[in-house]
């Protein structure tokens, strides 16, 4: 499978693992494509424009989040927390304390390594690329 196939896969399918290097890349994409969004004004068709193309940036995000679970061992449904939580935060408090708390749950991801072991979603991630993809069984 090419890296192009690779990369799609991952970011639209929420199954298989991934290692910590490309979850990491795939968040800083998924961050600089939100960037230049956010750049978009929020005023008439453009603003719905603008919303149109945030909700395939976190369905990307579940995705990522899923997969990076997966490789620690956990379900993917602990994306629904995560993402409650930090939806709250934001609706609670300013910018700063929702980019913090991103960057605690990225970051502990990030860091937090996987399993080095066959699991329930499948083998472990291998080499650089550490793509696994959907699992196949």
């Amino acid at each position: 499978m090419s890296l192009r196939h690779q990369i799609v896969d991952t970011l639209l399918t929420g199954d298989g693992r991934i290692g910590r290097l490309p979850f990491l890349l795939g968040i800083g994409l998924l961050a600089g494509l939100a960037l230049v969004v956010d750049q978009l004004p929020d005023e008439g068709g453009t603003g719905l424009v603008a919303m149109a193309l945030r909700l395939p940036l976190l369905f990307s995000l579940a995705c990522l989040l899923s997969q990076r679970l997966h490789d620690v061992g956990r379900a993917g449904w602990w994306i629904w927390p995560i993402l409650g939580g930090l939806f709250t935060l934001n609706a609670l408090s300013d910018g700063e304390a929702t980019a913090g708390g991103a960057l605690l749950v990225i970051g502990g991801l990030g860091l937090w390594p996987g399993q080095t072991a066959f699991n329930r979603y499948g083998a472990p991630p291998a080499g650089l690329s550490a793509f696994t993809g959907p699992k196949t069984s």
